[in-house]
């Protein structure tokens, strides 16, 4: 069993806020490189940079967890600086992972069937 858990994660940047949302984004994206279980954590804008699609990839739900704790001392800036669109989730997440995404009513996707080769470069 596979025991890796992704999301996406989509949100519209607040007029006005792209400045502080990319200021945040780089932080975000330094502390969450230092988490051994984090896999990927991308960030992609549409051509305006009104929209943004986090894509972030566990190693286990644990991990996951642990990027989540991390996240909360940022939540509040983050939701100042934009509104969540849509979330999903993929993999098998624990019960655990589970009840701390509850608040964001997330839709679940399982693991079925696929692959995925290790990338040569980072980003």
């Amino acid at each position: 069993m596979n025991d890796i858990v992704h999301w996406v994660l989509e949100v519209e940047v607040k007029p006005g806020c792209l400045d502080g949302f990319l200021a945040l984004m780089t932080e975000l994206i330094e502390v969450t490189r230092q988490e051994t279980g984090a896999l990927s954590y991308e960030w992609t804008f549409n051509e305006d940079k009104t929209v943004c699609c986090l894509y972030e990839r566990y190693r286990t739900s644990d991990d996951a967890l642990i990027h989540l704790s991390s996240f909360d001392t940022f939540e509040t800036r983050f939701l100042d600086l934009c509104v969540p669109v849509d979330f999903t989730v993929m993999g098998r997440p624990s019960e655990a992972l589970r009840a701390k995404l509850a608040p964001d009513a997330p839709s679940y996707r399982t693991f079925e069937a696929g692959f995925h080769k290790a990338a040569v470069a980072d980003h």
